[in-house]
């Protein structure tokens, strides 16, 4: 059985009035929006209590800290496939409806350009515009996080849909299975991927084949000693000699061969790194400059691909496999809903549609683990069947509280649109202002309070942003913002 969108999810107009706009608007699914909203409190637990409560309560084991804890492995899931969802729905109906697919390209590709500027921005160290920084520092600038990888599952999302766009007049389920197929072949392949290396073979500066010296670690744990030392070699010609035990770079402690990549790591090229070295029961220490150049690549290869650490030990939170599977997934929805909009045919149990699959994905959990990888089978399979399971649920819940919700509050569904930029800001609050303004961590009590600021300077960007929508552009925003303050000098 089925019936138009206003009857069932409650479906409502764009909140501006069409006079204002030629271009036609789609109408609002309030089940999106609710989404999208549950995913701003989503990342509320699960970004700001992770960043600002105490390591002992936040590594507790009680029962407590483990249903946040599993709450929050939902986090970014539910954030990428609300947004891939959104994303597609909205590309499809610039082409079914509006006719306007060029201007929803743009805004699109201008998106994924300002995330990428801003996951770039937030990570990588300003030291790197007034000189040498260390490699370690460089990796964690150039490791992937969820700004990057949403703008790289939007792009992705683009040039597929633009391939499969003739496959729109045969009907979108057609382009919906090739999403599917897609998230699919993300959780195949991921496993694959995440044990491939491209660091293999690489030796840090202290070895045979660069320095020319051949070393292992001592046997109390205290640094690494020198084994042999090639004749004209760099080694030799900075004063190393056999038996000499190496226990500082610089300012980096040795402890062994294990600690010397990530030691090195945080040498600066070209800047003297001392080895302090014991030799005849008496230290001393030999000057060298290292010599070793920034590398871009294949570092930041890895971090795009999977979890592998380079050299430093840096590794990336959000590689492409398999976490663009779940913009696929949210793809392949956001694609068979524009279609059932557009023909006012959404299913009225839709709800129970959600429901069977979010079980159907969580049975698969329990099963995959004891499958052979040649078939979707494995702990990383589980893992993102399971998280998609739990998406799917939400995702019910919310489309059987839409049959009785008939208008979500204005606030709630300005919120929802502008998810994006204010996960944006609240990155750039989290990560960057708060630890220079106040360096600790809270007790729970101060997290509570955290948590309520966040939401509040939250509310207060998306008026911002409402109001600057409104007044056409952020000049005409800081000329109202200035003229307001002018005629009320008292605020």
């Amino acid at each position: 059985m089925t019936s138009a969108p206003n009857e069932t999810l409650n479906s409502a107009p764009s909140e501006q009035p069409a006079a204002m706009d030629p271009t036609p608007k789609p109408a609002r699914i309030l089940f999106i929006d609710m989404m999208r909203f549950i995913a701003l409190v989503m990342m509320l637990q699960g970004h700001t209590v992770f960043q600002v409560l105490e390591r002992d309560i936040r590594d507790g084991d009680s029962m407590g800290i483990s249903i946040w804890l599993y709450l929050r492995g939902y986090t970014a899931p539910v954030f990428m496939t609300v947004s891939g969802m959104v994303f597609t729905y909205l590309l499809v109906l610039a082409v079914t409806s509006s006719g306007n697919l060029a201007l929803r390209l743009r805004n699109g590709l201008r998106r994924v350009v300002t995330l990428l500027v801003w996951g770039y921005a937030l990570r990588m160290p300003f030291e790197l515009l007034l000189g040498r920084v260390p490699q370690l520092k460089l990796d964690v600038g150039l490791a992937v996080d969820v700004l990057h990888l949403i703008a790289f599952g939007l792009l992705g999302i683009i040039v597929v849909f633009l391939l499969c766009r003739p496959l729109l007049q045969r009907g979108v389920e057609y382009v919906a299975i090739v999403f599917f197929l897609l998230f699919l072949g993300s959780v195949q392949f991921s496993p694959y991927i995440a044990e491939y290396s491209f660091h293999r073979g690489v030796e840090p500066m202290i070895s045979p084949s660069v320095l020319g010296v051949v070393v292992d670690t001592v046997s109390n744990g205290e640094g690494i000693e020198v084994k042999e030392v090639f004749q004209e070699s760099r080694a030799d010609k900075i004063g190393l000699v056999e038996g000499d035990v190496i226990t500082r770079i610089g300012l980096e402690p040795i402890v062994g061969l294990e600690s010397l990549a990530r030691a090195e790591a945080l040498q600066v090229h070209g800047k003297p790194s001392p080895l302090r070295v014991l030799r005849n029961d008496k230290e001393i220490e030999i000057d060298w400059v290292y010599e070793r150049p920034l590398k871009v690549l294949p570092n930041a290869l890895t971090f795009w691909l999977n979890r592998q650490p380079a050299p430093s030990g840096v590794a990336s939170q959000f590689p492409i496999f398999p976490w663009t599977g779940y913009l696929m997934f949210g793809a392949g929805l956001g694609t068979l809903l524009a279609g059932m909009n557009r023909r006012n045919a959404i299913p009225r149990r839709l709800d129970l549609i959600f429901f069977v699959m979010g079980v159907s994905c969580m049975i698969w959990t329990e099963v995959a683990p004891h499958v052979a990888r040649v078939w979707l089978g494995g702990g990383d399979s589980a893992i993102v069947f399971q998280r998609i399971g739990g998406v799917m649920l939400l995702a019910s819940a919310m489309v059987f509280l839409s049959h009785w919700v008939k208008k979500l509050p204005l606030l709630v569904i300005q919120m929802s649109r502008n998810s994006l930029w204010l996960y944006i800001g609240h990155l750039i609050l989290l990560y960057t202002i708060l630890p220079k303004i106040y360096g600790e961590k809270f007790a729970l009590p101060g997290t509570l309070v955290c948590v309520v600021l966040m939401f509040a300077l939250m509310i207060g960007q998306t008026l911002l942003i409402e109001k600057k929508h409104q007044l056409g552009s952020w000049k005409s925003m800081f000329g109202f913002l200035f003229t307001a303050k002018r005629r009320h000098p008292s605020h």
